[in-house]
């Protein structure tokens, strides 16, 4: 009879977590995959969890870079990147919505408006991470945020140590970085890797069209060098 008389168990803080964000647990599509529109799958776009963009910018005379967040999280990881982004808040925001603004927040709030209505009105590729039930969009930054990095670093400490105590920085590194398996799994955040692994193919179409691009811009020049002798 004693088992009658125990009390009703309260519900746990994860439970109370799930009911202020009732998409936590919704089925989503199960495998990653990449939407050239920037549309994620109607289930993906109403049950994502988080989002983000991976900033992406030409630099004079070299290769492209990308923007990644360094996060400490936790003693045995040790400062790890991600891609920039953050959770989903309400019901009303879109995966887009989402993006822009943490961009926004994790920049210190330096990035450009310009930047920020781009990625919220129409960033795309966007790649899908079941794990994490993250949209991630490809977004290339214009030549108002060339000089982001430096902006940032200028604060003298963590971005925005309100919104976010983890992030300690925002780095620029090359692009082609992604394709390294051994750089994703040393210098990734676990889920980042699985974010990286998921936008990949959208990664390698770029470099690919960079690199036709630069290829086509020297034969241009090597023949109107010939014309001119």
């Amino acid at each position: 009879r004693l088992h009658r008389l125990r009390a009703r168990p309260t519900l746990s803080p994860v439970f109370s977590m799930s009911a202020d964000r009732p998409w936590r647990g919704k089925p989503v599509t199960p495998s990653s995959y990449v939407a050239d529109d920037g549309e994620l799958r109607e289930l993906d776009a109403a049950h994502f969890c988080a989002a983000g963009a991976l900033l992406w910018h030409e630099v004079s005379g070299g290769e492209p870079r990308m923007l990644l967040a360094v996060e400490r999280r936790g003693e045995t990881t040790g400062a790890k990147a991600n891609f920039l982004g953050g959770k989903r808040d309400s019901w009303a925001e879109t995966p887009r919505a989402v993006a822009a603004r943490e961009c926004w927040e994790e920049t210190g709030y330096l990035l450009s408006s310009a930047a920020h209505a781009a990625i919220e009105g129409g960033a795309r590729p966007v790649a899908w991470a079941p794990q994490s039930k993250f949209a991630l969009f490809l977004h290339e930054l214009g030549p108002e945020d060339a000089d982001l990095v430096a902006r940032i670093s200028a604060l003298g400490g963590p971005p925005n140590p309100l919104h976010d105590s983890t992030l300690e920085r925002v780095e620029s590194v090359p692009l082609r970085c992604l394709l390294d398996p051994r750089w994703r799994r040393e210098e990734l955040h676990a889920f980042a890797g699985l974010q990286a692994a998921a936008i990949l193919p959208a990664v390698r179409a770029l470099l690919a069209d960079r690199a036709c691009a630069d290829a086509a811009a020297a034969a241009a020049a090597a023949v109107a060098a010939m014309a001119a002798a």
